[in-house]
């Protein structure tokens, strides 16, 4: 018999053992969700014979003036999969969000097949993520954001796009410090001034998100190096790097399509 419940903090061992079986993470970097990112009382996890098949993490989003939640960690023991236990488990979040007057679940899958597994749980693409090659710049003057310079400038950037998916504070907090602890952070530069978030990688400096020209963002973040930008628009040369899907909770209407960027390890 199946049981679906909220998480204890007592649970992180569960957590972290399904983090290892089902995420290409490294070990620090789940260790470091655990104290800082886990939130037990938002995370759901699915037991069969006191065994946790599968969890999910409902991190707080909003539309617009709609809420809803962003599942994070979607996972399932691989020993316990084919046997529609997510099905039930997202069943469960759809229900608890609108239980909860939330109106949307939104997911990022991890590739095309993920994604038409959620279409057939009710799903659909709602925002799509872009990256462009931008060869190398001289440098530009900046500075380094701290967390309230960028809590604030993302919120304003966000207000400025239709349809955009804005966090609770405490997650962009979360996930400035994210961005650092995976060798990257946060820079500023010219008068405005703009934000780019950046983090290393193995093929060099990825620009996550930026609200300023992604040339601009590349000089201030690695000047020298071609850098890779991440765009909520289809740029000239640019390939599609990921997408979002959202599932209706409630009655209210929801965009036919967004912006939804910084989705946990960014």
């Amino acid at each position: 018999m199946c049981e679906i419940g909220r998480a204890a903090s007592g649970d992180a061992g569960e957590v972290r053992r399904l983090f290892s079986l089902c995420f290409d993470e490294p070990a620090a970097y789940t260790a470091f969700y655990l104290e800082h990112g886990f939130r037990p009382a938002r995370t759901a996890l699915l037991r069969r014979g006191g065994h946790v098949c599968a969890m999910l993490t409902m991190i707080p989003a909003g539309i617009g003036g709609l809420r809803g939640s962003y599942l994070y960690g979607v996972a399932t023991d691989p020993a316990c999969r084919g046997q529609g236990l997510m099905r039930r488990l997202i069943g469960w979040a759809a229900q608890t969000a609108a239980d909860q007057d939330e109106a949307f679940l939104l997911l990022a899958p991890a590739n095309r097949e993920l994604a038409r597994t959620y279409g057939r749980m009710g799903f659909t693409p709602f925002s799509r993520l872009y990256e462009e090659k931008v060869p190398a710049q001289p440098g530009l003057p900046y500075t380094v954001a701290d967390e309230d310079a960028f809590v604030r400038l993302r919120a304003a950037y966000l207000r400025r796009i239709p349809g955009a998916v804005a966090w609770d504070e405490a997650h962009t907090r979360y996930l400035y410090r994210e961005a650092v602890f995976c060798g990257g952070g946060v820079r500023l530069w010219g008068e405005k001034p703009y934000y780019a978030v950046y983090l290393p990688g193995p093929a060099g400096v990825c620009v996550a998100e930026t609200d300023g020209p992604a040339v601009q963002a590349a000089a201030a973040v690695s000047p020298g190096a071609a850098v890779t930008v991440r765009s909520r628009l289809p740029q000239p040369g640019a390939e599609e790097a990921g997408q979002t899907l959202i599932r209706p909770t409630g009655a209210a209407p929801l965009p036919a399509q967004g912006y939804a960027a910084l989705l946990l390890d960014i």
